[in-house]
Order: structure tokens, then C-alpha cells, then sequence
């Protein structure tokens, strides 16, 4: 249950932070969110963000930068994980 609160606010956050530009607060918590839960459901959010601005822009730019995190986590994130080798044996 704890989890699942930590995803709605943090979602929450990211978006307000988008939607008042708050640039210097989103970016870090959207790479901390990608690494630490798998993140679909920004792609969501960040396609209910291009359809709100919709009229001022051509391309989908908040789809496709929110995707590219998604894949940016799905890369790094098997590297994050601690190797357990012995090396003496």
C-alpha cells in the first residue's frame, strides 16, 4: 500500500511541477521515479499533458520525452544492481 501512495504523489508532484514549469523539480524527480519503479504511467500522464497543450504544439513532446525515460530506465536499471561474485574463489 505504501508503494502504491509513493507512485500517486510522486505522479502528482510531477505533474504540477510540469504544469508550472517547475523544471528543477521534475527532471530529477522523473529520472528517481524511472529508476525506481517501472514507470509506464508516465507515458500517460505525459500524453494527458501534450492534450492539454495541444494547440500550441505539432509534436507530442511530452509523450516522447517521458518514453525516452521509460526506456532510459528499463537500460540502466539492471545495471543498478549489486553484483554478487566472490572474487577469491
Amino acid at each position: 500500500m505504501r508503494t502504491f501512495l509513493e507512485r500517486i504523489v510522486t505522479t502528482f508532484v510531477i505533474a504540477a511541477a510540469i504544469f508550472n514549469a517547475l523544471w528543477w523539480l521534475a527532471v530529477p524527480l522523473v529520472l528517481w521515479y524511472v529508476v525506481r519503479f517501472d514507470a509506464y504511467e508516465l507515458i500517460v500522464v505525459a500524453f494527458c499533458i501534450d492534450i492539454y497543450f495541444a494547440p500550441n504544439h505539432t509534436w507530442p513532446y511530452y509523450t516522447l520525452v517521458s518514453a525516452g525515460f521509460v526506456l532510459f530506465g528499463m537500460v540502466i536499471r539492471p545495471r543498478l544492481r549489486p553484483h554478487t561474485t566472490n572474487f577469491f574463489s
